[in-house]
């Protein structure tokens, strides 16, 4: 039989202060480095949680991020105050603790100048870590991994992941919904519209009814359930991969709950304070969901070890107690492996910051206000350059010619008229503030016409129109692939993207879209970390330029190819846009915006 480890009460002072150092500080000491590390951690990230709390009051998409960061504060109080908590910090380690926190710091330079928002996040994680363990060491700081990576949710993701995530599952959505709706009522879509026979409106499945926002709400609930259960890696990603139908089909309910009510109440409601009533039903359906799908997923685990009364194998060493004083009684703590001590529940709910705890804390707290200096020195050095300075339109958009001449004939090929009445209806209509905006419509000798659409948009908040959007994708119209390519505009290579949709039976639309960019006036004596800042995250001022032809006949495509489009550019160039103006045709990362 294995000898008894054997633990005797006159066990060396030496070796008792070294698994918990006594505290020789008064209480106040201990919350005053507290307060001043989390104020050091806050100010560094003032900024960026300025931001986020601007998303999240203006995007519903992150509406939840006001609740991740008290969820990750409470999975980390019962991390360290739970029945199996990891007790207090014992022994910090402030040099790796500084690796961590200046590897924050750099990343939190480096979002001042790039304006990426992971980076953020990134920092974060990276400072709150190195300041755990520059109070209690690695081992100690890796217990709260879990909620520092949950911190996660509150950031927004990337605009191009979300943008096409949010066309697919609102294309999903009103399939299903017409599916669901057409075993009860006479129903058509049209894209993601939906009309019920008898419904005086359309409804339209928006961004906001997609599911897009409740994925990241049901992902991150499916990342909490996966820890808080302690389900296996292969179960948590399940769960994970599960919240995308969930989503789908939570909201499939929710819009359907939409159209039915529609029916039966009319649509006046739908644009007052009952219009997100729907919702209460699809987040519980969603959260339903999940609870069945890890009941279903639990059948597949193995069933638990039984635990018997069998006396313990001979081989297995028994840890001998003084009669008098054991170690859960010393209000220590029992070494379990060098270096590694499981503090007693007396100690903690006792222990105070420990020296060491208490000395890596001011460190690492020290190493931030480092950091916060350098940020504000940063912040001034980039603010002496301001913003970039574009230069604005010569003239407005109304004075591009009326008449198009034609380069062959020198006569007339094309007479425009402006529709002024639709122009101001369209300036309401348009989801972003519009500079300037042209509606017009051209007229050739045979009768066909050509309707011309320019908008200029200080914050370029006019590329987020695209026909690719509009047409295809809102309205339904499919695009024939073939038709599709690119028009010159001029000598210099410029192009325009040509599409063609069918609009119904014998019926297509033509479209031929470009866009200009304006070109920042150049300031010389930059740094180039001052024009990092100032290009990157930034959108330009454009306009965008769309010509639309409801004929796919040759002869008008041939006239517009080779008179208005080409006219129309160079009119532009001379007499509208700044000198360096850039010409393009491809399309930003778009989501649909609705009123």
């Amino acid at each position: 039989m294995a000898a008894p480890i054997a633990m005797s009460r006159s066990a060396s002072p030496a070796a008792t202060s070294a698994t918990i150092p006594s505290p020789a500080a008064a209480p106040w000491t201990d919350w005053l480095v507290l307060a001043a590390g989390i104020a050091a951690v806050a100010g560094l990230f003032a900024d960026s949680f300025r931001q986020l709390l601007t998303l999240w009051s203006r995007d519903q998409n992150y509406s939840h991020g006001y609740l991740v960061i008290p969820i990750s504060l409470a999975l980390a109080l019962h991390i360290r105050y739970g029945r199996r908590g990891v007790g207090p910090p014992l022994r910090g380690e402030p040099v790796w603790g500084l690796v961590s926190i200046t590897l924050g710091v750099f990343l939190q330079l480096v979002v001042g100048i790039l304006r990426w928002p992971i980076l953020s996040y990134l920092g974060l994680v990276c400072v709150v870590r190195g300041l755990l363990t520059s109070a209690g060491g690695r081992a100690w700081a890796s217990a709260f991994n879990f909620p520092l990576v949950f911190l996660f949710f509150m950031f927004p993701a990337p605009v191009k992941w979300t943008s096409y995530a949010a066309i697919w599952l609102q294309d999903i959505v009103s399939r299903v919904s017409e599916s669901v709706l057409s075993l009860f009522f006479v129903v058509h879509r049209v894209g993601h519209s939906i009309r019920i026979a008898g419904v005086d409106s359309s409804l339209v499945v928006a961004e906001e009814c997609s599911g897009l926002g409740q994925i990241v709400c049901f992902l991150a609930f499916a990342v909490l359930m996966g820890h808080l259960f302690g389900r296996p890696m292969w179960f948590r990603v399940a769960l994970v991969l599960a919240s995308v139908p969930v989503a789908i089909v939570a909201n499939t309910l929710r819009v359907v709950l939409m159209n039915v009510a529609a029916v039966y109440f009319g649509t006046k409601w739908l644009g007052g304070t009952l219009h997100d009533a729907p919702i209460l039903f699809s987040l519980p359906v969603g959260i339903v969901l999940f609870f069945l799908i890890d009941r279903a997923l639990e059948s597949l685990l193995p069933p638990p070890r039984r635990i018997t009364n069998e006396p313990e194998s001979p081989t297995t060493p028994d840890i001998a107690h003084n009669s008098d004083q054991g170690p859960h009684e010393s209000g220590t703590s029992a070494t379990v492996a060098p270096g590694i001590a499981i503090p007693t529940p007396s100690a903690l709910g006792q222990a105070r910051f420990s020296s060491s705890t208490r000395r890596g804390m001011v460190v690492a707290t020290l190493g931030m206000i480092v950091g916060i200096g350098l940020q504000w020195a940063l912040y001034e050095h980039l603010q002496v350059a301001g913003e970039a300075s574009y230069p604005t339109l010569v003239r407005p958009l109304d004075t591009l010619p009326l008449t198009i001449i034609d380069p062959k004939t020198n006569e007339p090929a094309w007479i425009g008229k402006d529709n002024t009445g639709y122009r101001e209806k369209l300036v309401e209509k348009l989801p972003f503030p519009v500079d300037d905006l042209l509606v017009r419509v051209y007229q050739n000798a045979d009768g066909e016409l050509a309707h011309v659409y320019m908008v200029y948009s200080r914050a370029g908040e006019d590329r987020k129109h695209h026909p690719e959007i509009c047409i295809r994708d809102v309205n339904g119209s499919p695009e024939d692939l073939s038709f599709r390519r690119r028009v010159p505009l001029g000598p210099e290579g410029v192009q325009a993207q040509r599409f063609r949709f069918q609009k119904g039976v014998g019926r297509v639309t033509v479209v031929y879209y470009w866009h200009y960019t304006l070109v920042p006036a150049p300031q010389p004596g930059l740094t180039r970390w001052q024009q990092w800042h100032q290009r990157i995250g930034i959108t330009a001022p454009s306009i965008t330029a769309q010509v639309s032809l409801g004929s796919d006949d040759p002869r008008t495509i041939a006239a517009v190819e080779q008179q208005l489009l080409p006219q129309l550019h160079a009119a532009a160039q001379q007499g509208v846009l700044p000198p360096q103006t850039q010409t393009g045709c491809e399309r930003l990362p778009i989501a649909l915006a609705r009123e």
